[in-house]
């Protein structure tokens, strides 16, 4: 029931990244000269269509796809005749790139602007008061409490769930000075972190201090920023993502990570 409740939004999801991907390659094409015969969103039997001066428009009958149809794009298409002005094929070999990577540029554009209205619309993240704690690790019995909130690790001040993990994996020493703060009171907290070492995503082993916190959900701190702000915190997220991605492809080929860790497109609805 869960997976069909997503279907909804999903196929609303992938009908804006169809119409923008393939709005690249119209806008490529008109940019560089090339005539589209046909902009199809969807595969199938036409539900709709109008028919423009060049370019036939039409919503068909299966979403989860689209094509735009470039004039002249294959040499059987053209039979024995050469390339005319406004065929894909008579374009110089830069415009054909450019109307190629033109759908993929485009949903890179799309998803940049979505990130920046995300982090000027804000964003809850998780502040530093303790929700609880886990069994085995040295915060259960280092003397602090659910609710505590800390603001400092050795002097280090720290404003969210993010800086807290930062600052207790970089800072050197077996000990660590928690600055806490108890309704208001100060308090010090000593505590030695448990060191583990794991395997990342990527199958590389890393060593963590772990102290067996975790943060409370109903003290989310909202995480909001600027206009000019937004842009560039946009522009290091798209580019953190996009390296993560690439890097994930490769040692899949690589054989470092399992293909088992690939979700299907069920788990990509869901």
């Amino acid at each position: 029931m869960s997976f069909l409740a997503s279907i909804g939004p999903a196929m609303i999801v992938l009908g804006v990244l169809i119409i923008i991907h393939e709005l690249g390659h119209f806008l490529a094409c008109r940019l560089t000269g090339v005539r589209v015969e046909k902009f199809s969103i969807g595969f199938g039997p036409e539900i709709f269509h109008w028919q423009g001066p060049q370019t036939r428009y039409a919503v068909s009958l299966f979403p989860l796809g689209g094509f735009v149809k470039p004039a002249g794009e294959s040499a059987s298409e053209l039979g024995t005749q050469p390339p005319q002005p406004g065929d894909y094929l008579a374009a110089p070999i830069w415009a054909r790139i450019f109307i190629v990577v033109a759908g993929v540029l485009m949903n890179y554009i799309l998803a940049y602007f979505l990130f920046v209205g995300i982090f000027m619309m804000g964003r809850p993240i998780p502040g530093t008061t303790l929700g609880g704690f886990v069994e085995g690790y040295p915060a259960v019995t280092s003397g602090l409490q659910e609710g505590d909130t800390i603001v400092a690790v050795n002097g280090q001040k720290v404003a969210d769930w993010r800086d807290l993990t930062g600052a207790i994996e970089t800072l050197p020493g077996p000990e660590l000075k928690l600055g806490v703060d108890r309704g208001g009171a100060e308090v010090e907290i000593l505590i030695t972190p448990k060191t583990e070492t794991i395997r990342d995503l990527f199958g590389k082993e890393v060593t963590l201090k772990r102290l067996g916190i975790t943060p409370d959900p109903k003290a989310n701190r909202f995480e909001k920023f600027g206009f000019l702000e937004s842009l560039r915190v946009a522009w290091e997220t798209e580019l953190f993502l996009t390296a993560t991605t690439h890097k994930a492809i490769f040692y899949l080929l690589m054989g470092k990570i399992s293909f088992k860790m690939m979700s299907g497109p069920i788990g990509i609805v869901t």
